[in-house]
């Protein structure tokens, strides 16, 4: 009797084909409407403030001549969370939608004199998103550093 678990001689294993799994942008998928706590307008809301916090920092917080790397990743496909990110070696700044949809702040500083000032404005009311401090390893002035030397030069610039 021959074994049912046993594979025939001269056989090869059958292997499924690899499927790509692309997300898409997270913050594309929530809509009006498709939540009941009206998540988009809550998402926009925090886009806006994400937004205006941050020409608030370029034009009155830092330095003339600060270099800084920003990028712009709302339609980027590379990454389907990412949104924008702003560094420079005093602060990180970054914008995300997550895998629920929410939106979220991730911010760094490192010596940076304005913290105080920045971090009232990042105050978010409870269950409207996120607003988290993440610290760059191994500090933010290093990951700069690496940031600078990785990134394509055309998202580096001066103030």
């Amino acid at each position: 009797m021959t074994e049912l678990n046993k594979r025939p001689e001269n056989t090869k294993p059958t292997i499924a084909p690899q499927r790509s799994i692309k997300l898409g942008k997270q913050w594309k998928k929530v809509s009006t409407g498709s939540h009941p706590n009206d998540l988009k307008g809550v998402n926009d809301t925090i886009m806006n403030k994400y937004y205006r916090i941050l020409q608030l920092i370029k034009e009155q917080y830092l330095e003339r001549g600060t270099i800084y790397f920003e990028r712009d990743y709302k339609d980027d496909g590379n990454d389907p969370f990412a949104l924008h990110s702003f560094i420079c070696d005093k602060l990180s700044f970054y914008l995300e939608c997550d895998l629920l949809g929410i939106m979220q702040i991730h911010y760094d500083f490192d010596d940076f004199r304005f913290e105080a000032e920045v971090r009232k404005l990042l105050c978010i009311p409870i269950n409207t998103g996120k607003c988290l401090h993440k610290p760059k390893q191994p500090n933010l002035p290093a990951f700069f550093q690496g940031v600078q030397n990785h990134q394509d030069k055309q998202y580096i610039k001066t103030l």
